[in-house]
């Protein structure tokens, strides 16, 4: 009598469903075949998890190239890779972001407390929602990208394939800093803009197959016109912000004038 495979219902008589790849003998689960399935599989080698992060490390354009030209099951999907890895950075500037902030650093020993104060708040508003914006902006990076390499056989969601791909991994790399140098944020933030910078240039390369020069000079036009817009929206959502901060001024201001009038009677 041939076995049914517990998760497609298919007839097998082999070690493995033919259908759906699933083992033929599953035992009932317990706490150590939980993690050995968990860690087991995500630190296999044969992960497609593992294979993207290590890819994507050492050889980033290819990996892009071989995923838009069908490669599709050796690699994590880009939108999720991206999406997955942006969560995470997000995750770990909530939890160690007051530590990795500005209020450790002087910012200048000739400020205010209050004028510290108030740039200190810009600056960590600005570190927590810059992931989100870039997120959001990128369609229209990848259409910059696409319109700068117009000449490549690659189409815009191709060329938006190789961005997601991207951005995840500077996303995972930059939590990566955040975790390491949390306590020295200038160098976290010198660190990632230079990795940013040759990392971008360096895939761009291997993707699109332009000369070195060539691709340079085209990435950093569409970092300045995706780091344009990213810093207007940034103003625009600054701005009830800073009209708030300063309502809190006036009155911090008025009750002290206050405070004075009563003293001098």
């Amino acid at each position: 009598m041939k076995k049914k495979c517990l998760n497609c219902g298919s007839s097998i008589s082999e070690p493995f469903c033919g259908a759906c790849g699933q083992k033929s003998s599953t035992a009932r689960l317990n706490i150590r075949q939980l993690f050995s399935n968990a860690f087991g599989h995500f630190f296999s080698m044969d992960s497609a998890v593992l294979k993207t992060v290590l890819d994507l490390s050492r050889n980033p354009g290819q990996v892009a190239k071989r995923y838009v030209d069908g490669q599709r099951v050796k690699y994590i999907a880009p939108f999720r890779y991206c999406l997955t890895a942006v969560a995470l950075m997000m995750i770990v500037n909530a939890l160690f972001g007051k530590n990795a902030g500005y209020t450790h650093v002087e910012l200048g020993a000739h400020l205010s407390p209050l004028e510290l104060k108030f740039q200190v708040v810009i600056i960590e508003f600005i570190m927590r929602h810059l992931d989100k914006v870039t997120l959001a902006l990128l369609p229209l990076q990848a259409l910059v990208v696409k319109v700068l390499f117009r000449k490549s056989r690659f189409n815009y969601a191709e060329v938006t394939s190789f961005s997601l791909y991207i951005l995840g991994h500077m996303s995972l790399f930059g939590s990566f800093l955040v975790l390491v140098l949390f306590s020295n944020p200038e160098l976290q933030i010198s660190i990632n803009f230079l990795f940013g910078v040759v990392y971008g240039v360096w895939a761009a390369i291997g993707f699109f197959g332009e000369r070195a020069w060539t691709t340079f000079f085209k990435i950093t036009v569409a970092s300045i016109v995706n780091s344009i817009i990213a810093f207007i929206i940034i103003l625009v959502l600054l701005i009830p912000k800073i009209q708030d901060m300063k309502e809190a001024v006036n009155a911090e201001d008025s009750q002290t004038t206050s405070v004075l009038e009563d003293l001098e009677i």
